[in-house]
């Protein structure tokens, strides 16, 4: 399989992202996240993971639109850090 590259702004690749079902990312996720690590887990990971299936199953996990707005709070603190604006 070859590689390329595409270079795309980062709003169409999310709203790209955005109008595909849940399954359909896991597995986008899955394939360039998780699946290309080979090591085994650290105590440290399993005990995250362990944690993580138990919020899972608890239903306290946070959604794609929550992590996004996350993501997006952290961006701009560090673009006020970078650039001292308070």
């Amino acid at each position: 399989m070859s590689n390329k590259t595409l270079d795309m702004l980062e709003e169409a690749l999310i709203n790209m992202l955005k109008a595909l079902p849940e399954d359909a990312l896991v597995e986008i996720f899955w394939k360039t996240l998780v699946a290309s690590v080979v090591s085994p887990l650290t105590k440290e990971e399993k005990e995250e993971l362990r944690e993580g299936t138990i919020e899972y199953k608890k239903g306290e996990t946070i959604t794609w639109e929550d992590l996004c707005i996350n993501e997006l709070i952290e961006q701009c603190k560090f673009v006020a850090t970078g650039l001292k604006i308070k």
